[in-house]
């Protein structure tokens, strides 16, 4: 889940590189409190930390390193595409953070990971806000239809 945080952090930051648009570095310095909220729960219980120094677009996980490529170069066409990659982000980590919460029994990682959802589904809330402003649409690729619908609101 710290890789999760780290590619959003990371993408973030690279899309207000590209596009200097203040909802990216908001949104980036979310997803690094984020990032240290996951190290706390990791230093916490003893778990090994896959992020040995924070590198930007760097990661141990091949799977999130070719995500962090395939969105990083998707978001180099139009601010409206780079809204819609943000949009993505968030649906992936809501989806991500819903898998993790039902397979733990800790109750300590159960809240933290409750509120890391609520600020994803806030995060998404915004992103597709200005994508409408746009005349612009997202449809959700990781969670459903339903569940995006409800956290759009």
């Amino acid at each position: 889940m710290i890789e999760v945080e780290k590619l959003a952090k990371d993408v973030y930051n690279y899309l207000h590189k590209k596009w200097n648009h203040p909802i990216f570095s908001n949104i980036a310095r979310a997803e690094a409190t984020h990032m240290n909220t996951v190290g706390i729960l990791i230093s916490r219980y003893n778990l090994k930390d896959p992020i040995k120094t924070d590198i930007p677009g760097k990661y141990a996980n091949p799977e999130i390193q070719k995500i962090y490529n395939d969105l990083s170069s998707k978001g180099n066409k139009s601010l409206i595409d780079t809204l819609k990659i943000s949009a993505t982000v968030e649906d992936l980590d809501i989806k991500d953070l819903e898998e993790f919460i039902s397979k733990t029994d800790n109750d300590d990682i159960k809240i933290v990971f409750q509120n890391l959802n609520k600020g994803s589904r806030n995060h998404l809330r915004a992103f597709y806000s200005l994508l409408k402003k746009n005349g612009a649409n997202y449809k959700a690729q990781f969670i459903s239809e339903n569940q995006f619908v409800k956290n759009s609101k």
